[in-house]
């Protein structure tokens, strides 16, 4: 079930959060509700009499668990607020399906979902069934190191998997019935280097196209608007400083990216929150049962995914190995999160020797990629820090660059 994107409605929408839109609970959810909903999703008569509890509760989410005594099958009602309608909906489960196609990744199966608020709860939902396991957040630290050799090894495969799939360009996964409504804009060259390579399901031709995620359009400082946003308001005293130093952060471009794609900017899909808390494990095994939190995971160059390293693996990069617990004379609780570092240093390299690089890392300059990085974080961080940006331009390109009465002009470049 989906439909076009709609407005937040006004009578979930309060305050902001870095810019965004940031709708809050104003009322309960009717439990009964939920339950009738999810039951006439489940096509199963073990399900008639089924019983529904809370099972999780975030700031932009509830879930509940469905479950009956006539099977140990389980699902998991997830409602959720509007903090991007449509869209995060969509994207979330268009790019789950995708994982489950062109991957081993154990993610939930999704049997029904609505990407609009105009239904019986008056909210988006998506309906799934549960996985069982913990998270590994939980047991990380009372595994052994062979168990997350293991663990890693696993993962790896299947990132080497997803890894391996290319797209025609950047943004968010959804599905071809939306393609109108995603934004999706069809590729006219038949001159693309990596076209042979592009799965087929991807393009208006196939099941997935690429969208792009456009909730920054509605921004407004106007309190008139639905999109209100009390970020852009203070942007808004600060006028043509502000104005200035996004036009001189524009003027940088071309002298950061080239206009042809080097290795670096290969196109991957990247999770960049593959935490302990959104991975499940078995408590005993400790093999992987799930893979979560799908929603807003974009297709991004390779030099965005900090060396394709999944978020539970990365640590301080310890430079040799620490003394053993034998050892003497050595202060035993100093070394402890030394151990710890260590231990992901040599699951990074495991990691490493599975999955590969995203990118030939020896044929390029480290500072170019470097400098990507660092214009990207300026851009995420504008809003909030948009001095900071204006010191790291001066900074970085020193007076080749001027502002005049809200104008920017380049000089010596």
């Amino acid at each position: 079930m989906h439909s076009y994107p709609q407005r937040i409605p006004k009578k979930h929408q309060l305050g902001t959060l870095i810019g965004f839109p940031d709708p809050i609970w104003l009322r309960e959810l009717d439990i009964d509700a939920v339950h009738k909903l999810a039951v006439s999703c489940i096509s199963t008569d073990a399900f008639k009499d089924a019983e529904i509890a809370p099972f999780a509760y975030g700031a932009f989410h509830r879930l509940y668990c469905i479950s009956s005594n006539l099977t140990a099958a389980q699902y998991l009602m997830r409602v959720t607020l509007p903090t991007d309608p449509f869209y995060k909906t969509e994207s979330e489960v268009a790019t789950m399906e995708y994982v489950r196609r062109h991957s081993l990744m154990p993610v939930p199966v999704v049997i029904a979902y609505s990407s609009s608020a105009s239904n019986e709860l008056g909210f988006e939902w998506i309906l799934m069934e549960k996985v069982d396991g913990v998270p590994l957040i939980d047991v990380w630290d009372v595994m052994s190191f062979d168990s997350k050799v293991n663990l890693t090894v696993e993962f790896a495969g299947f990132m080497k998997q997803l890894q391996a799939c290319r797209f025609p360009m950047f943004g968010n996964l959804n599905f071809t019935k939306v393609w109108n409504q995603a934004g999706y804009t069809p590729i006219l060259s038949k001159h693309d280097p990596v076209a042979d390579v592009i799965n087929t399901d991807i393009g208006v031709d196939g099941e997935f196209v690429v969208g792009r995620m456009p909730r920054t359009r509605h921004l407004s400082h106007s309190t008139s608007t639905d999109y209100y946003s009390e970020v852009d308001e203070k942007l808004a005293e600060d006028g043509v400083e502000v104005l200035n130093t996004f036009s001189n952060l524009e003027q940088v471009i071309p002298r950061i990216f080239s206009s042809t794609d080097v290795s670096e900017d290969v196109k991957v899909l990247w999770h960049d929150d593959l935490s302990g808390m959104n991975i499940l494990v078995d408590p005993v095994s400790h093999k992987l049962t799930g893979v979560f939190d799908w929603e807003s995971v974009s297709i991004v160059p390779a030099w965005e995914t900090e060396g394709g390293v999944p978020y539970f693996l990365r640590g301080i990069d310890v430079l040799s190995e620490p003394p053993p617990s034998n050892s003497l004379d050595v202060n035993e609780e100093s070394l402890v999160e030394i151990r710890k570092d260590w231990e992901k240093v040599l699951l990074r390299r495991k990691y490493a020797e599975i999955a590969g690089a995203l990118f030939d890392a020896g044929s390029l300059s480290d500072t170019r990629v470097q400098l990507k990085q660092k214009f990207s974080r300026q851009l995420s961080t504008f809003e909030d820090g948009w001095k900071g940006t204006r010191y790291w331009l001066k900074h970085q390109f020193g007076n080749s660059i001027i502002a005049i009465r809200g104008l920017s002009v380049r000089t010596g470049i």
